[in-house]
């Protein structure tokens, strides 16, 4: 049998139901959007918070930028 055959046969109907393959591919990447936009909606928040901070205390941060303007700091 070709292996094109094979790979037809694996999306083929079951004993489970119809196409159980094709199911589990269509709710992993389900699974994969979902987990996408919630990490990105969290990243978002996450950004926000911080630019929130960061205008927060302007003189303190102005001061900073001062302090170490032109040297390498982490």
């Amino acid at each position: 049998m070709s292996p094109i055959l094979q790979r037809v046969k694996e999306f083929a109907p079951g004993p489970r139901g119809a196409y159980p393959r094709l199911r589990a591919l269509a709710r992993d990447a389900f699974s994969a959007l979902l987990l996408s936009v919630f990490s990105a909606k969290w990243m978002g928040e996450l950004h926000r918070r911080q630019v929130d901070h960061a205008e927060s205390d302007l003189a303190q941060w102005d001061a900073e930028f001062k302090a170490n303007a032109g040297q390498r700091v982490p």
